[in-house]
């Protein structure tokens, strides 16, 4: 058995043919073979996301924050992922975050955001002239943001007897 598949092994037992095949098989699992990477066409969205996972900016984020955005892109459709870059019209992002509002309106929120974040990458990289998405795309019907929450004065006491002074004073 190898990964779950159960593979006959051709021969005699021990037989110098069942060795054989027992070490082809063995060998394909041992060592799978290379695949070429296909390449990416530099101006597709697929392309500049990954040109955004090595820019400066996407590189100082936290690591948690990476693994996010990197969540929200994987999920993109192919199709859309395969585009040119400047022949997506902001009307297909639009009915993407709607689509997504469906579900879950904190996520189509998050999928907006990191879709902004790419197409400021592209124009900064020179693949699109303006940024279709400068006006952020709608928040989803359904989304409500968490309300801000007012510290409680024991917790602000604790912040300031714990903070370095520069905290302090601010």
């Amino acid at each position: 058995r190898r990964a779950g598949k159960r593979i006959a092994i051709k021969g005699e037992i021990n037989s110098p043919e069942w060795l054989a095949n027992y070490r082809r098989i063995h060998a394909s699992f041992e060592a799978p073979a290379p695949t070429a990477l296909p390449q990416l066409d530099p101006l597709s969205l697929a392309g500049l996301i990954e040109s955004y996972y090595q820019s400066a900016r996407f590189l100082g984020l936290a690591d948690k924050t990476k693994a996010s955005y990197r969540l929200e892109l994987s999920r993109l459709p192919s199709a859309m992922l395969a585009s040119p870059i400047a022949s997506l019209p902001r009307y297909v992002m639009v009915r993407l975050v709607e689509k997504l509002s469906v579900r879950s309106p904190r996520r189509a929120v998050e999928v907006a955001k990191v879709l902004w974040l790419v197409w400021q990458h592209a124009m900064n990289q020179g693949a699109i002239e303006t940024n279709q998405l400068q006006a952020k795309l709608p928040r989803p019907a359904g989304y409500k943001a968490k309300p801000w929450q007012e510290w409680p004065d024991d917790e602000i006491q604790a912040f300031i007897a714990g903070a370095q002074p520069v905290w302090r004073r601010a």
